[in-house]
C-alpha cells in the first residue's frame, strides 16, 4: 500500500495531499495518522519519477541510430537500450 500511496503522490505532482492519498489507497484511519507511515509514503514518493511517455524518445532512435543488437550462440537475440550519457 505503501508503494500505490507513493505512486499516486509522485504522479499528482503536489496537487494531492497524502493523508488523503493514504485514505484512498486503503489504509485505516490509525494507521493515516501514523508519523511512521506517513514518512515513508512521503520519502518513498520523493524518490520516484514520474516519466511522460509522450516525450521520451523510442528506443530505436537513441542517438539518431539503429538499436546495438549482440547475437548469442543459443540464437536469442538481445537489445540494448544502454546509452551513453557522457
Amino acid at each position: 500500500m505503501i508503494s500505490h500511496a507513493s505512486c499516486m503522490i509522485a504522479a499528482g505532482k503536489g496537487k494531492i495531499k497524502i493523508r488523503g492519498t493514504m485514505r484512498m489507497v486503503g489504509f485505516t484511519p490509525v494507521q493515516v495518522e501514523m508519523m511512521k507511515l506517513y514518512q515513508r509514503v512521503r520519502r518513498k514518493s520523493m524518490q520516484m519519477v514520474v516519466v511522460d511517455k509522450s516525450s521520451v524518445a523510442t528506443p530505436g532512435m537513441i542517438a539518431g541510430g539503429p538499436v546495438p543488437q549482440v547475437h548469442l550462440g543459443s540464437g536469442e537475440t538481445v537489445t540494448s537500450t544502454l546509452q551513453c550519457l557522457e
